[in-house]
């Protein structure tokens, strides 16, 4: 799944990944018709931004910290 948003956010698209909860009662397993048998796991959304969003500021490398073992 995290390939998958990876390769949609290189091709311009957003997305995120959702577990709905309704997907887990059994109304909602029968509403999509997923089998008993089966287990749901989550879903991928994918589509056009709507808004252009800037990165946040990073601080500079001098300012990192890093903790070794």
């Amino acid at each position: 799944s995290y390939i998958v948003l990876l390769g949609a956010h290189a091709r311009g698209l957003a997305g995120y990944w959702r577990t709905p909860g309704l997907l887990r009662t059994a109304e909602g397993r029968s509403a999509v018709g997923l089998p008993d048998d089966e287990r749901f796991v989550g879903l991928l959304h994918l589509g056009r931004r709507r808004q252009e969003k800037e990165p946040p500021e990073r601080p500079p490398v001098e300012q990192t910290t890093t903790y070794l073992d």
